[in-house]
Order: structure tokens, then sequence, then C-alpha cells
């Protein structure tokens, strides 16, 4: 059993040893501990520390360097509730740290450390006047251009005898044969100028002056009867030449265009007013496009547009403002702006969707800034400026127009040349209600007097 022992008593002094060694040879650990080689007096860099350290204490007021007045102690984490008076652990466990003079909010901002303005992110940028632009995107929809709309509306009742344009889609021609129709009315009028112009052929037999005057002023009065009711010059012609009434007239195309809507069937009753065909020339179509009542200090009459529209293979069409809406709309709040194009090959169609570009007026002379250096809170708008390095001031703005490129106006609060918060500026708040909520704390404990008084 000694034996045993003996063996585990050499083993274990053997492996110290080696350490020991490993550790002389490779780290010098006595001459880092004690600052000297073994077996040899303290080095000159250790002396000269010392004594150093020594005429430091003895050196004159003016050229030791200032101390920082410390106002209290705290944790950050725990708030003003961990305000203390001297040095010493909160409840966390956490070293209490100094707040010193001059970094508390006061009418100069808050100072904060550089270290900590790098740990926060802060950056910030030039307030500058320049060129303020914007380009408004939006959506627009093709529609039919409201002059080149014609609605085939009847002036006079009667019966569809026939009706030759049925399906909505269909090419029609100025000219083109629409329907046929039997009026009781349009048949007494055809018989009443055929005896108005027997009338006058008779008038003109007898020589009769007066008679005649007479019947050609009714045959010209039953003539413009009929072309009011939209019979066309031929058929009347036809009834006086033949000396017959038509049964059944034909009404024609009133222009070019495409069968839009139809709102009767064959051989269905009609009546004066109704409205039977309408008809749109689609050569220039309108594309309305919709802005927001933000947008609107862009807008103005003959601002450049550029659409993509689907139909276009990808191609930009290009137009200008020539409309805009004075009412908006108050489901969505939007306002119509309207852009003229012409339709060459008929691409575009009634109902198509189309992407919207506008470029707006370019604001000229405008104090900007970057969007995020203005915090909104609702009621005001606010941003920090940094008035020296690393000290920041809270500032009232107002803004205005909004840029492109994240860029905004500012009407007010702000002037060229000064330095703007861009990023972490909510961390700037944070910090600056922070330490004025706990300076706010100290004063009313005590804290800040009784340390001044130190």
């Amino acid at each position: 059993m000694k034996l045993h022992n003996i063996v585990w008593l050499i083993i274990v002094l053997v492996a110290i040893s080696i350490a020991l060694l490993a550790g002389v040879v490779a780290h010098r650990p006595l001459e880092r501990w004690l600052g000297f080689k073994t077996g040899q007096k303290a080095a000159p860099n250790v002396l000269a520390a010392a004594a150093a350290g020594s005429q430091a204490a003895n050196a004159p007021a003016r050229h030791r360097p200032a101390k920082r007045r410390i106002l209290y102690y705290w944790d950050p984490m725990l708030g003003p509730s961990s305000i203390r008076s001297k040095p010493g652990i909160s409840a966390m466990g956490m070293q209490l740290v100094p707040v010193y003079a001059g970094t508390t909010p006061g009418a100069g901002g808050i100072g904060i450390d550089p270290a900590m303005v790098q740990d926060m992110g802060i950056r910030t940028r030039l307030v500058h006047v320049g060129l303020l632009k914007h380009t408004i995107r939006t959506v627009g929809y093709v529609r039919a251009a409201a002059p080149d709309v014609y609605a085939e509306t009847l002036k006079v009742g009667g019966y569809l005898e026939s009706l030759a344009a049925t399906t909505v889609g269909t090419v029609i021609g100025k000219g083109d044969k629409l329907f046929t129709l039997y009026s009781p009315k349009l048949l007494a009028a055809e018989e009443e100028l055929i005896a108005a112009e027997g009338s006058v052929a008779i008038a003109k037999r007898a020589k009769d002056s007066a008679m005649l005057r007479s019947a050609q002023t009714v045959a010209a009065s039953v003539r413009r009867r009929l072309m009011l009711w939209d019979v066309s010059a031929g058929q009347i012609d036809q009834i006086i030449k033949t000396g017959k009434p038509i049964h059944d007239v034909t009404f024609y195309s009133p222009a070019d265009g495409v069968l839009m809507q139809v709102n009767v069937t064959q051989r269905s009753p009609v009546s004066a007013g109704q409205t039977l065909l309408t008809i749109a020339n689609l050569s220039t179509v309108w594309l309305d496009a919709r802005v927001y009542a933000s947008q609107l200090p862009w807008i103005a009459m003959n601002e450049l547009v550029t659409a993509h529209i689907a139909s276009s293979g990808g191609k930009a069409i290009t137009g200008k403002i020539f409309y805009i809406s004075p009412t908006t709309n108050g489901a969505d709040q939007t306002t119509t702006v309207r852009i003229a194009l012409s339709n060459v090959g008929n691409l575009f169609r009634p109902g198509m969707y189309a992407t919207v570009r506008i470029s707006g007026q370019p604001l000229k002379d405008a104090v900007i800034v970057p969007r995020e250096a203005v915090i909104d809170t609702g009621p005001r708008q606010v941003a920090f400026i940094e008035t020296t390095p690393h000290h920041f001031a809270l500032r009232r703005v107002q803004m205005g127009l909004r840029g492109d490129d994240g860029l905004v106006q500012i009407l007010s609060g702000l002037k060229p040349g000064e330095r703007v918060v861009t990023s972490g500026e909510f961390l700037v708040d944070v910090e600056t209600r922070l330490r004025e909520a706990a300076a706010k704390f100290a004063l009313q404990r005590g804290t800040a007097p009784a340390e001044a008084s130190r």
C-alpha cells in the first residue's frame, strides 16, 4: 500500500515539474507576474511607472486633467428608480453607471458618448437646398372617348321589323344599315308628304301662285319633320319620286366605330326616347388614371405620362394630361386624371388595365432631408440635429411634399447646413427621455445637488 502511494506521488511531482518548465519556457510567468527576472531586482520599467505615478501625484494642478463632475449613479436598464448618490450594485446585480454633468438634456440638447453613438448606429446627413423630384406610379383603365360615342335613340315610337346590328363588338362603318322600323306616325307623315307634293304639282299646272306657295310650305314642313325623325334624305326623295310611302323605314349608322351596346331584340316594340344601340369610334381612346390627394400638388395640365398596356407588347405609350377631375371619389379618395391616346391598329380596348407613370413638375429651391430623419407622431413632427459632435438636440419641424429617393421637403424647423440624424433617431429620443426623467427624479430626491456640492 505504501509503495502504491509513493508511485502516485512521484507521477504527480513529475507532471507538475513538466508543466512549470513549459510555462517558464513559453510564457515566462514569473517575469510577467513580478515584472523582473528571477533572481534580479525590479525592472526599470516597473520603477519608472511607480516614479511616474508619484510625479503625477505631486504635479501642479494646472497640468492635471480636468475632473468631470458626477451628477449621480444609476442602472440604465432599471431607469430612474435605480438612481443613487454613490457607486454600488443595482437590484439586477449590475455595477451602477455614473452620469456626468453636461450629458443630461438641456437647452443645448443631450451629449452621448462616442462609443455609444457608434453602438446605437447613429448616422447624420446635411440639410441642403435642391431640386425635389417625384414620379407618381399608379394604375389606369382604357375607356372610349366620350365625344366619339354615339347613342342611336329613337325619336318616334313603333316596331322593329329587322335588327341588322345584333352583336356587341361588331365593326360598323358610317352609313351601314342598323335596323328597320315600322311606325304609324312615320307612315302618316309619308302620306302627308305625298299629298303635299301632289298639291304642289296641281298648283304649278294651274299657275296659281298663292296655292303653290301654300302647298310648298306644307311639303317643306313635312319633309323637315321626317328628317328630324332621322329618315334619310334618300328615302324621302324616294317617297316623293315614287309617290308611295315606305312601310319599313331603314335607319343607318351615324359614324364609324364598334358596336358597344345592344338594348333591343328582333321585332320588339320601341318608344320615342329609347336608346337602341351604342356605337363608339375607338380611333382615339382615353386612359383614366387615379391619383391620391397627397399626389395632386405634383399634377398639372400637359404633364408627360408614360403608360404600359399589355397589348402594346411592352412598348411604352406616352401622352399628356388634358383633364383633371374637379371632384374626388369618396370611397377611395382618389382623383381622375385623363390622357388621350391615339389607337392606331386598335391595340387599346375599353376596359384594359394599364400601369401609369406621371413625371411631376420638379420643385425648385426646396429644403430637403431624408424622410427617415423626421419622426411623425401625428400631432407633431420632430427631428434631431447634431449641434456639436456627439451632441444632439430635438427640433420641431414641418414636412411638405415627399419626393423620390426617400427625400422630403421641410417647410420650417431646419436650415441648410445643419446636420440631421437619419439613423438611430428613435434611440436618441429614448435616451433623451430616459435621461430627462432620470434628471427630474434625481432633483426630486436631492441627489444631483448633493453631488454638485462635493
